[in-house]
């Protein structure tokens, strides 16, 4: 006589399949994709987020005021896309901004900060997407040096990476908030210009072992 699966393992199948993405009818964009995107939209400082929604081929665009750079893709879904719209909001997103930047005798320095993760569909209100904290999203920040004349003849000068367990976290073991965390936005990246020395300045804050970097900056 076959018995039946106890209840508790059929919920469990049913969450595991739920939480298995797919591919949402029209592809959706790779990693590789993703970045690429980002990386145009640095290049040519559009400060903007471009973010590709369930059913349609062109991402919706909004301007950001903050120097803000982000694109998602959200058009992953579940169960080969059996639940629709219900079950969306997965895919690759990278956000950042321009940190800071300086004037120097080479040119215009910029720093600019990077966030990569991979978000898992959500479904309905029973849970919503997300990524898994312990993994994303990874961290970039990136000295670069534009030129003011042509401002997308941009030069990668130093790059800094680094996980989510380098940044500090938003609570103690006691449950108390941290307070480098209260009202602030972390990590975060200072840069000036030592004229004297020809040195660019880096600051990285909101992390578990700040970041203070002098970097030479060729002057010609």
């Amino acid at each position: 006589m076959i018995r039946p699966l106890p209840k508790s393992v059929l919920l469990a199948a049913v969450v595991f399949l739920c939480q298995t993405p797919s591919i949402a009818q029209g592809g959706t964009l790779s990693k590789a994709e993703v970045d690429a995107l980002w990386e145009q939209l640095l290049l040519e400082e559009r400060y903007e987020a471009l973010q590709y929604f369930y059913r349609s081929s062109q991402p919706s665009v909004f301007r950001s005021p903050d120097r803000e750079l982000l694109v998602q893709e959200t058009r992953e879904g579940l169960l080969w896309g059996l639940f629709g719209e219900l079950g969306t909001g997965g895919g690759w997103k990278v956000s950042g901004r321009l940190e800071a930047e300086a004037p120097s005798p080479s040119g215009v320095l910029q720093l600019y900060s990077k966030a990569t993760s991979k978000w898992f569909p959500g479904f309905a209100f029973v849970w919503m997407p997300g990524y898994g904290e312990e993994k994303y999203p990874t961290w970039e920040f990136r000295l670069v040096l534009r030129n003011p004349n042509d401002r997308r003849q941009v030069r990668k000068i130093k790059s800094v990476e680094f996980g989510p367990g380098d940044v500090v976290p938003r609570i103690n073991e006691d449950g108390s908030p941290v307070r480098e965390r209260i009202g602030q936005r972390v990590p975060r990246g200072e840069l000036t210009y030592d004229n004297a020395r020809g040195l660019a300045i880096v600051r990285i804050l909101g992390l578990r072992s700040p970041i203070h970097l002098e970097v030479p900056i060729d002057v010609r």
